[in-house]
């Protein structure tokens, strides 16, 4: 468990009475289908991030709620920020496993932000990038073949890694939060071995150099619903491509949210 003894009061969303039902939420439930209602705190930000996701341990999730006195005003100023240099190389970090990558991702205002990543300059590639999409849904993949990796917003097994001489990232305001490369294709990139990064537009950053890329199949998705101020994981198709050894070793045992309550942080099992 994910314990503060002084709970941010930015975290406390969810009422003491939900904290008693999702304590009991441990069995005979249905939580991928189960929407978990936060508090009402009039207009926000929602800011999520996926930490420190390794095989076999649990996902902690933590999400912060900021009120803003007016959304739609405030909308074109966040996304700048959120899509600006230093922002994206931030989402770039390794966590334990060499292939396990953490990527930050912010959801600004009543829309989500939208991240396409290209790949240029493929040297080495474990598959066929024009027929991944082909691949992962035509072949049972195995615990042996990848690990777990996560980009903010879904639950991917890796299933491949390649190394390219550039990555760029774009932002978009779209209903989604993803890295697309097909799809049910999660592609996230280690930035941490000697790459440069440069601001291409307003919307766009490119890193250059030898950038190792790991492609994964999705798991997962979480979703966050601004109008009804609630969240929710969701099996993605991907999950259909697993074998049953990967399936047992790639279903995280919990969600959790952090820095609510001392006694309580289990949010959902999945």
């Amino acid at each position: 468990m994910c314990r503060r003894n002084t709970p941010d009061p930015l975290l406390s969303i969810v009422s003491r009475e939900e904290f008693t039902l999702l304590r009991n939420m441990r069995t005979g439930v249905e939580p991928l289908s189960t929407w978990v209602n936060f508090k009402e705190r009039g207009p926000f930000e929602p800011v999520g991030q996926l930490d420190t996701l390794i095989v076999g341990d649990l996902p902690k999730f933590t999400v912060a709620y900021r009120d803003r006195a007016d959304i739609a005003a405030q909308k074109t100023a966040v996304l700048n920020a959120d899509i600006g240099l230093n922002f994206l190389a931030g989402f770039f970090s390794v966590v334990g496993l060499p292939a396990l990558t953490k990527l930050k991702t912010r959801i600004a205002g009543m829309h989500k932000a939208h991240l396409r990543i290209r790949i240029d300059g493929v040297q080495e590639c474990s598959v066929d990038l024009g027929k991944i999409g082909q691949v992962l849904g035509s072949t049972r993949i195995g615990p042996e073949q990848g690990k777990l990796i996560t980009d903010g917003r879904t639950i991917a097994f890796a299933s491949a890694v390649l190394t390219a001489r550039s990555v760029s990232v774009q932002t978009v305001t779209q209903a989604g939060a993803d890295l697309e490369l097909g799809a049910d294709v999660v592609a996230v990139a280690d930035l941490k071995t000697g790459a440069s990064a440069k601001s291409e537009s307003s919307s766009e950053v490119s890193f250059t150099g030898t950038t190792p890329v790991t492609l994964g199949v999705r798991l997962y998705e979480l979703v966050v619903d601004a109008e009804r101020r609630a969240l929710r994981f969701n099996r993605a198709p991907g999950w259909d491509v697993l074998s049953e050894e990967a399936k047992a070793v790639s279903r995280p045992d919990a969600l959790y949210i952090d820095g609510i309550g001392d006694d309580l942080d289990l949010i959902a099992d999945l």
